[in-house]
């Protein structure tokens, strides 16, 4: 794959799209490469005119790819053509970053309300860099939406009881609209600060709210830190 690998998904006809710190590969279920990648490195002002790192992709109820992108001054996410990207026009719209260093790690995307979450991580305990976002996502225009804070480490402890910090992963599970993240609970990131944290997702109130109100869904271990890549076996 000639770069570091980030995420997997199979598609509903059996093909695999696979996240590379430098594109998006789609496999066929024969194992057919397409495109050169699917969605490469580099797409054009709009999404992202660098060397990229594609941390992570949904796929919207249409198929057309939403990846997350997390390279000093292109942070953002980006809708491409559910064929792939061969040019400009494969761009069909593009979010920047709340803050020009709150890298976008993480996303998922609530196909029942057309809305995408993402997670921010940054190197400091101030606002928007260690933040959870969720958008509105019109997927026949590709508009880009209502961006509303679910979660932001700078109001912690004031607002919250929990520190999010690093947040590395997330899943989300459509039947019980339960989102879980993994994340460090401690700025100090050494490997006994990290857990999953598990929260309840109001799509019409756009909250979260926290499963358990004083520790971790599932505290530290020594499979915690810095999960790449989470998914809900149902």
């Amino acid at each position: 794959m000639s770069a570091v690998l980030r995420g997997l998904l199979r598609l509903s006809d059996g093909s695999l799209l696979i996240s590379k710190s430098s594109g998006i590969e789609k496999l066929t279920p024969s194992g057919v490469r397409i495109g050169a990648p699917l969605i490469p490195n580099n797409l054009g002002a709009t999404c992202g005119a660098t060397i990229t790192l594609m941390t992570s992709f949904s796929i919207l109820n249409n198929s057309k790819i939403v990846f997350t992108h997390a390279a000093a001054t292109h942070n953002r996410f980006g809708i491409i053509s559910a064929s792939g990207y061969s040019g400009a026009g494969d761009c069909l719209g593009a979010q920047a970053a709340p803050a020009a260093t709150a890298y976008p790690v993480a996303s998922v995307y609530v196909a029942a309300s057309n809305q995408l979450i993402v997670a921010y991580a940054g190197n400091a305990v101030t606002t928007n860099l260690n933040s959870i976002y969720v958008y509105d996502i019109n997927e026949t225009t590709n508009a880009i939406t209502n961006p509303t804070v679910l979660y932001d480490a700078s109001l912690y402890p004031a607002t919250y009881n929990h520190l999010m910090y690093g947040i590395s992963a997330m899943a989300y599970d459509a039947d019980t609209k339960s989102l879980y993240v993994s994340t460090a609970i401690s700025n100090a990131t050494t490997v006994v600060n990290y857990a999953i944290e598990k929260f309840t997702y109001d799509p019409t109130a756009k909250t979260i709210t926290r499963a358990t109100t004083s520790t971790p869904f599932y505290n530290y271990g020594i499979d915690t830190k810095c999960i790449a890549k989470m998914t809900v076996a149902n």
